[in-house]
């Protein structure tokens, strides 16, 4: 089902499942559980193990890798099947719009230039896990490393079409320029 947003965005949220549910509250693991359980039903199965790893690299969000850890499979196996969870830190809607957020990286999912958006739910989404690291500044100086950042940007910038109706930023904040008032 096609629908056109607010912000003038028109995406198809057929594909990707709502849970009506939030990460945090009393006991924040127990939540993870369920949202992990409510797109992996098979992970509770007796032989499952689920663990979860905080990535803390980001300034806003709550970042955990779900991991089923099933006797018998290798790392590689268990990071092909792993989820993030990121749950929006308190406050953050404020400076960013979650829904526009959000149908952005399915919309690079489906030019793939992200990984599989599984779910979104009330104070986040949940998608595919893809193994890389985190790039330090001193990684962004190393010419192999600035080239394919720049390469990889230029990808998305000539295969993902242009919003042509885009929502102004905003912050909260009254801009009253380029209307007489200052």
């Amino acid at each position: 089902m096609t629908s056109s947003k607010p912000n003038g965005l028109k995406t198809d949220h057929a594909d990707v499942r709502f849970i009506s549910s939030s990460y945090g509250g009393t006991d924040p693991h127990q939540s993870a559980i369920q949202l992990i359980l409510a797109v992996r039903p098979e992970w509770a199965s007796d032989d499952s193990k689920i663990e979860f790893a905080r990535f803390t690299d980001g300034i806003t969000n709550t970042l955990l890798k779900a991991v089923n850890k099933k006797e018998g499979w290798t790392k590689e196996q268990v990071d092909a099947e792993a989820i993030l969870l990121r749950a929006y830190g308190s406050g953050t809607a404020v400076l960013i719009d979650r829904e526009r957020e959000a149908q952005n990286h399915e919309l690079l999912w489906k030019h793939g230039l992200a990984p599989e958006l599984l779910a979104r739910f009330n104070n986040g989404m949940l998608y595919r896990y893809i193994k890389g690291s985190v790039t330090s500044p001193d990684d962004l100086r190393k010419p192999d490393i600035y080239c394919a950042v720049a390469g990889r940007l230029a990808e998305w910038h000539a295969t993902v079409p242009c919003i042509q109706q885009a929502k102004p930023a905003s912050n909260g904040a009254s801009h009253q320029h380029g209307n007489g008032n200052g």
